[in-house]
């Protein structure tokens, strides 16, 4: 009597990608090979045509849903907290040794005080003052928890727009997450009048005040009163 050899096939995905569609070739059986289709990221184990065998059992990889930078506008040198957010699958199994590195755009960088903190398990978070990236190294979700986060601060010296797009993060066992974008903003400016030798007025009387405007303050929005004396104006000088 002949018997039919059936092997065990373990497969293994990490990498995030929707659907896909997997041949379990397995001794002879009918015409084809059977097929299963599952989320990617996941761990599957199947022994198909043995007696007893289980189900195959699926594991998703959590993913990064969420990157957001608060507040999304600051002055030029301020601050703003760049927070990641890493959601569980909806089975809510415990995930472990996920990672993400994450280039800056050019222009923001870790600000002098980062405060860079984690609630991903024992993960570690790269994040040196001054530096262009962010990393978490094996982080981990617990089972039942939904989520978890990375946080630190980030700081531009120059006005502009800054894209934080998905193509400069670097990640295992994650999704990437959708653009985050902080806005840099000239700080406003500042008028500040002075007089000086002044004997003093007489009730009604006029004294013109000169002006001096702070450095790149010239083009801006500035609405200053020469107080009745045109000859004398005002002046704005970049330094």
């Amino acid at each position: 009597m002949s018997h039919d050899t059936h092997k065990v096939h373990l497969i293994k995905f990490t990498a995030p990608v929707s659907l896909v569609a997997l041949a379990l070739a397995s001794a002879p059986l009918a015409s084809q090979a059977q097929a299963l289709v599952m989320p990617l990221g996941v761990n599957a184990r199947h022994a198909p045509g043995t007696p007893g065998a289980r189900r195959p059992r699926l594991r998703c990889s959590p993913k990064t849903s969420d990157k957001a930078l608060s507040p999304a506008t600051v002055d030029k040198g301020g601050t703003s907290t760049l927070t990641m957010t890493v959601t569980n699958t909806s089975e809510l199994a415990a995930k472990n040794d996920f990672s993400f590195a994450d280039d800056l755009p050019a222009g923001v960088k870790v600000a002098s005080t980062a405060n860079a903190s984690r609630t991903c398990g024992n993960g570690t978070v790269s994040a040196t003052a001054g530096g262009a990236s962010v990393a978490l190294n094996g982080g981990d979700l617990a089972a039942g928890e939904k989520s978890c986060t990375v946080t630190v601060n980030v700081t531009a010296d120059k006005a502009g727009t800054y894209v934080n797009r998905p193509e400069a993060i670097t990640t295992v066992g994650l999704n990437l997450p959708d653009p985050a974008t902080l806005t840099v903003k000239m700080k406003g400016a500042t008028a500040v009048g002075t007089a000086t030798g002044s004997g003093g007025l007489l009730s009604g009387n006029v004294v013109q005040v000169p002006v001096d405007m702070p450095v790149n303050a010239c083009g801006n929005s500035v609405n200053v009163i020469g107080l009745l004396n045109p000859a004398a104006g005002n002046v704005c000088v970049n330094g």
